[in-house]
């Protein structure tokens, strides 16, 4: 067993066990053919009685599918990290999950293979940084961070259609993604440079 303080702290694994929920749910609603325009579509299809559910019902009834994938993955990084060795895999993989989850699930939704340019590229700057070989001051390093989930954001936005429909939850729900995104990413990454993840 590794030593306890060696493990990432417990907000870290929250923010991440609460933006791969985000992503599973915005995989599942936005992959036709149920996709942003009919989200509850897919709701229903799980349990047709929803449709006689009241609002609140509903709306706690399907809280379930943030709640599972959260749990999930919150339990499994707590256990994992209990075993020696695992530490190291935890932080490339969660950095990875950090800068190309959002992009990875937009491709999902609507594969266009030239935007994967920008994720090698993303993924190359991530890893040349890690390796402390990234020649570019932290500053510019968020800034351009800043302008890869905007990025995502944009071209999500643009692939789904979603500027051109009228503004709903579900559509207002494509911002929570990015800005998980980047907030989890400047956490990890101050995290990684102290040594803590």
């Amino acid at each position: 067993m590794e030593n306890a303080s060696s493990k990432p702290p417990i907000y870290l694994d929250v923010m991440l066990a609460g933006y791969a929920s985000f992503l599973a749910v915005f995989a599942v609603v936005s992959k036709p053919p149920y996709a942003w325009t009919l989200p509850t579509r897919y709701l229903y299809m799980w349990t047709p009685h929803a449709v006689s559910l009241g609002r609140v019902n509903f709306l706690l009834t399907y809280s379930v599918f943030f709640v599972i994938p959260f749990a999930v993955v919150f339990i499994s990084l707590r256990v994992v990290e209990h075993f020696r060795g695992t530490l190291t895999g935890i932080r490339v993989i969660t950095g990875l999950i950090a800068v190309a989850g959002f992009p990875l699930v937009c491709l999902r939704a609507a594969p266009t293979p030239a935007v994967l340019i920008e994720v090698g590229i993303s993924m190359f700057v991530l890893i040349m940084w890690a390796q402390e070989r990234w020649p570019v001051s932290d500053r510019l390093n968020i800034v351009l961070l800043v302008f890869h989930h905007a990025f995502w954001l944009l071209f999500c936005v643009s692939l789904l259609g979603l500027a051109t429909r009228p503004i709903t939850l579900w559509g207002e729900l494509v911002f929570v993604y990015p800005t998980l995104g980047l907030f989890y990413s400047l956490m990890w990454a101050r995290d990684f440079k102290k040594g803590i993840v």
